[in-house]
């Protein structure tokens, strides 16, 4: 819990958290927050939770405005691409 918690506070984005029905006791299932904060849990053993994203939230301005459109662009972007000359980069069996 505080592990997911923490990446998403770290990587600025949200996370969906899932568990077994058989843990939780341990943790429970429900969605953590771009700032590693919970915005839902799931109240029993079983069940879902549903959140309303406000797009005009000012806390929400990096991870929508920012590392949202910086994460896609990664995909295309040449620099994230470009071999190197580490023969480590290219050749995966040497150390």
């Amino acid at each position: 819990m505080t592990k997911a918690r923490a990446y998403a506070a770290i990587h600025n984005f949200w996370v969906s958290l899932s568990t077994p029905t058989e843990t939780d006791h341990l943790m429970r299932s429900g969605l953590i927050g771009p700032q590693g904060e919970w915005l839902g849990q799931v109240n029993a053993a079983q069940g879902m939770t549903v959140n309303t994203l406000d797009s005009d939230a000012p806390e929400l301005e990096i991870a929508l405005r920012y590392a949202r459109p910086w994460r896609a662009s990664v995909a295309t972007d040449p620099r994230y691409n470009a071999p190197t000359d580490d023969p480590r980069s290219t050749d995966r069996t040497i150390l």
